[in-house]
């Protein structure tokens, strides 16, 4: 009996979801489960998967499926050659690693399975965006990744993963003219004065952030778990990419992706010395002039205005 051993954050259960389906695929006859620290309800739903799922944490799986298991997998992309070279990406690396494979063709993205309950979940949100703004078309935006941090002077990322506050501001005012706007992030990293979006308190659990996303018009993201769901869910958007690589850690043949700078790679999980002169280097990334910022609004407006059809 297998174990494979799924670690880190959520965005990284989310994009080995596929690489695991196919797994599945191609051991229908196969004993094996899924160890998922923190966030074993991101299967919940998937028929091939939902059962296979585990906390580890979890009474009684030691005796029932530790003790029982004859080899325990930990796929870790950010040490593969492939990956870390800027070929693939996460999803592509769990195949790599967990299918021993380098065909990705097959990989099914679209694999979250949503409840009647999260559904009409995210379809409350949405009207309760559409009651304050009282917009057509809905947008999700998720400026900030999970290092972002405040401080005296604003909201800050070390890891560059982020939009700058300034951005996400002047995004919202601007996008705000003609749509609803969504907040998706934790509240205490939002401005009191934005008043250009909508903020659900309390705080979302991440299973109805997936109905939300669902059923938008358009998702605007960055390097963080909001552009997995929404590749997930089928949901078309744009993900603006600090200072990792767009090929690694998104989706370009998917989602309209805009970086303003290609990164140095930061070998993160490999060195930190490292990963810490990369950080100097990708400080240009997120340095988006006004004149940027605007050009990234009409592309975001351009892509929303000749999607006549919507997700809804």
């Amino acid at each position: 009996m297998k174990i494979i051993n799924i670690d880190g954050g959520i965005g990284r259960v989310i994009t080995a979801l596929p690489a695991l389906l196919k797994y599945h695929q191609n051991h229908l006859n196969e004993e094996w489960y899924i160890s998922i620290m923190g966030w074993d309800y991101i299967p919940l739903g998937i028929p091939e998967l939902q059962e296979r799922s585990f906390n580890p944490d979890t009474k009684g799986v030691w005796e029932n499926i530790f003790l029982k298991a004859d080899e325990i997998v930990s796929p870790e992309p950010y040490r593969l050659p492939n990956f870390y070279k800027g070929k693939i990406s996460l999803a592509e690396a769990f195949d790599e690693i967990i299918n021993e494979t380098e065909e990705h063709d097959d990989l099914n993205y679209e694999t979250l399975n949503l409840s009647h309950s999260e559904i009409r979940k995210g379809q409350e949100i949405i009207y309760r965006a559409y009651e304050e703004h009282k917009k057509e078309k809905t947008i999700v935006i998720n400026p900030y990744g999970s290092t972002a941090e405040t401080c005296p002077l604003g909201v800050y990322d070390d890891s560059l993963r982020s939009l700058p506050e300034s951005m996400f501001i002047q995004l919202c005012e601007l996008l705000a003219e003609d749509y609803n706007m969504v907040y998706m992030g934790y509240s205490h990293l939002l401005s009191e004065d934005n008043k250009f979006v909508y903020v659900h308190q309390p705080d979302l659990h991440m299973r109805d952030w997936m109905g939300v996303i669902a059923q938008v018009d358009y998702f605007i993201g960055c390097d963080t778990v909001g552009q997995h769901i929404a590749r997930a869910t089928g949901t078309k958007g744009c993900v603006i990419m600090g200072g990792t690589n767009a090929i690694n850690m998104s989706y370009p043949d998917y989602f309209r992706v805009i970086q303003r700078k290609k990164a140095v790679y930061s070998p993160m999980r490999i060195s930190g010395f490292q990963s810490n002169l990369a950080e100097r280097l990708n400080k240009e990334c997120i340095e988006y002039t006004e004149s940027e910022i605007l050009d990234v609004y009409e592309k975001i407006k351009e892509d929303i205005e000749n999607n006549t059809v919507s997700n809804i």
